[in-house]
C-alpha cells in the first residue's frame, strides 16, 4: 500500500476516541519482517510430509474468529520444523488466515501449545507483548472493521485470498495500554456468557437427530397411538384382513404373476400391538425401477416429461424434476412414468438410501426404486417407516466399489402393518413431531446467527469505544507506538553493531 493509499484509508476510518489511533499491523511489532510470516510455498511442505505425531501444523480449519480449533492437527518431523524454523509459531501468538471466506480470521496459539509450524495461507503474527495486548489486537482484527479492510484487498475468484503485505499493513484501531487490558477482560466476560448459551444451543440442536429416530421408533412400536387405539378399538379392523384383502386384489390384477412369499419369521422382531401383523412390502406392494435415454440423441431430451434422477432425492415430498425427456426417449429406454403417490428409494450412489414420495406423475431413472402402494397402505405410512429402517437397508447393501440396495432387498423388506386408520394416524403423529422439531432447528439455527451477530456487534462496540470506559489518565497510544519505534531502533542499531564487529574481528574473518 502506497503512503497516498494509506492516507486515503486513514481519512476514511472512523474517528477514534481520544486517546487511541490508527496503526498499522507491522507497526505493533518491534521487527516487522520476522514478526510477521505466513508459512512456506507449497513445494517446500508438502502433504506427504505430514506426520500423525511430531511437531504440530497449522491450518486454516484449525483458525476461527478468536478460537483455535485443535482438530485434526497435523504434524512434521523435527528435522523438517527446524528447516521451516522462519515459519514457526510460538505460544500467544497470533494467527490470521489469508485464505478463505471470510478472510483475516484471527486467533491466539494456546498456551499448551508450544510451537510449530503454520502452513502457506496462515500468517503469524508476534507483536511487541511488553507494550501491547495479543488479545486486544487479536479482537481488533475480528472486528468488522478492520475484516472489512481486506475486502477490497481480494485477488482470485474462487477461492478470495490476499498477500502478507496486505495484512502487514491492516489498520488496527489502538487503544492506551490499561484500556486494552479493560477491553480484553470485558470481551472475555461477555465471549464466556455467549459460548455458553451457544454451547446450550448446540448441545440441543445435537439431541433432535436421536429425538427424531425415537419418534420414529415410538410411531412403529404404537406407542404414539396407544391412546388413540385404545379409544377407537371398536372400530378398528384387524391388519390381517387389510393383508388378505390386499393378497386377494394382487393375485386378481397380477393374473398368475403374483410372487409369493415365505411367512415373516418374528422370533427377533419387536412384538407388535394387538391387530397389527408383520409383512414383506413385495408382498403387499408392486415395485419397478427406471432407466436412462441415451445422452448422445438430443431428441430424447428437453421434452414435457418429468424425468427424476436418485440424486433429487432429498428424505421429502417430490413435485419436479432437474430434467424432462420427450416420448421418443421414453419409448428408446427401460425409463418409465410412475403414478403420483409412488414411495421412491435411491437404490445407489451418493444419495443411497435417500427417500421420497412422488407428487406428480414421473418417469424415473434405474437408480430409483418406486414402491406402488394399494390403496389399504397408507403410503406416508411406508414412506415414516423405510426412514425409521433405513439404516438396516444400507447395512443390507451389497456391492464392492459401489454397494448398493437391490430391489429384491426391497420387496423382502419386513414393515409392520397396522389397521388403515391407525397408518393415517400414526403418519400425522409423526409429522406433528417433527414439524415441532423443524421449527426447533429453525429457532436454533437463526439463534446461532444472532449469536454471531452479537459477536460482531460487541467488537463493534469495542473499536467505537463504548464498551468500557475511557479513564484520561491513561497513556496515549501514540506514546506506545512511540515507545515501540525506540525500541526498534535500537535493536536494528544493536544488530548493525554486532555486524560491524564480527566483520571486523580477524578470528570471525578466518572463519568466513
Amino acid at each position: 500500500m502506497s503512503r497516498q493509499e494509506e492516507q486515503s484509508l486513514r481519512l476514511a476510518m472512523p474517528i477514534l476516541p481520544r486517546g487511541w489511533v490508527w496503526a498499522r499491523l507491522e507497526e505493533l511489532c518491534y521487527s516487522p519482517q520476522q514478526d510477521i510470516v505466513d508459512g512456506p510455498f507449497g513445494s517446500n511442505l508438502k502433504a506427504s510430509e505430514y506426520r500423525t505425531e511430531g511437531v504440530p501444523v497449522i491450518r486454516l480449519q484449525n483458525i476461527r474468529r478468536n478460537e483455535f480449533v485443535r482438530k485434526n492437527i497435523k504434524h512434521v518431523t523435527l528435522e523438517k520444523a527446524e528447516e521451516l524454523g522462519r515459519h514457526s509459531f510460538s505460544r500467544g501468538d497470533i494467527v490470521v488466515t489469508k485464505l478463505g471466506d471470510p478472510l483475516g480470521k484471527a486467533c491466539i496459539i494456546p498456551e499448551n501449545m508450544e510451537w510449530g509450524i503454520v502452513v502457506a495461507d496462515v500468517v503469524r503474527v508476534r507483536v511487541a507483548q511488553d507494550l501491547i495486548s495479543r488479545k486486544a489486537v487479536a479482537y481488533a482484527i475480528n472486528s468488522e472493521v478492520v475484516s472489512k479492510q481486506l475486502e477490497g484487498e481480494i485477488k482470485g475468484t474462487t477461492r478470495p485470498r490476499v498477500n502478507l503485505n496486505h495484512i502487514r499493513s491492516l489498520l488496527v484501531p489502538l487503544p492506551p495500554f490499561n484500556e486494552q487490558l479493560r477491553i480484553v477482560a470485558r470481551v472475555e466476560e461477555l465471549f464466556t456468557m455467549l459460548d455458553a448459551g451457544v454451547k446450550y444451543l448446540e448441545t440441543v440442536k445435537a439431541q433432535l437427530k436421536p429425538y427424531r429416530q425415537s419418534v420414529l421408533k415410538s410411531g412403529f412400536e404404537g406407542k404414539l397411538t396407544e391412546e388413540w387405539r385404545r379409544t377407537h378399538r371398536d372400530e378398528l379392523e384387524p391388519a390381517s384382513n387389510l393383508l388378505k384383502r390386499i393378497r386377494e386384489e394382487r393375485m386378481k390384477n397380477m393374473a398368475g404373476k403374483y410372487e409369493e412369499f415365505l411367512p415373516v419369521d418374528a422370533v427377533n422382531l419387536s412384538e407388535l400391538p394387538e391387530g397389527w401383523v408383520w409383512t414383506r412390502i413385495g408382498e403387499v406392494c408392486e415395485t419397478t425401477s427406471g432407466g436412462t435415454p441415451s445422452r448422445k440423441n438430443r431428441r430424447y431430451f428437453g421434452g414435457k416429461i418429468p424425468w427424476l434422477k436418485s440424486g433429487e432425492l432429498e428424505d421429502g415430498l417430490v413435485r419436479s424434476s432437474e430434467e424432462h425427456i420427450t416420448e421418443e426417449g421414453l419409448e428408446s429406454s427401460s425409463a418409465k412414468i410412475v403414478p403420483k403417490g409412488a414411495v421412491l428409494i435411491a437404490l445407489y450412489g451418493a444419495t443411497v438410501g435417500r427417500l421420497g414420495i412422488l407428487e406428480i406423475d414421473s418417469a424415473i431413472n434405474q437408480a430409483i426404486c418406486a414402491i406402488l402402494t394399494p390403496n389399504d397402505l397408507d403410503k406416508r405410512f411406508l414412506f415414516w417407516y423405510l426412514m425409521s429402517y433405513r439404516s438396516s437397508l444400507l447395512h443390507a447393501r451389497k456391492g464392492g466399489a459401489q454397494p448398493n440396495i437391490s430391489q429384491e432387498i426391497v420387496k423382502n423388506t419386513v414393515v409392520p402393518l397396522a389397521p388403515l386408520s391407525e397408518q393415517s394416524r400414526i403418519a400425522e403423529e409423526i409429522e406433528r413431531h417433527f414439524a415441532v422439531i423443524d421449527e426447533t432447528e429453525r429457532t436454533i439455527a437463526n439463534s446461532l446467527r444472532q449469536a454471531e451477530k452479537l459477536r460482531q456487534s460487541i467488537l463493534k462496540r469495542t473499536f467505537e469505544g463504548n464498551l468500557v470506559p475511557q479513564d484520561p489518565s491513561d497513556e496515549s497510544a501514540s506514546v506506545l507506538l512511540e515507545r515501540i519505534r525506540s525500541l526498534r531502533a535500537q535493536m536494528e542499531q544493536n544488530q548493525k553493531t554486532t555486524k560491524r564487529r564480527k566483520r571486523n574481528d580477524p578470528s570471525q574473518r578466518r572463519l568466513m
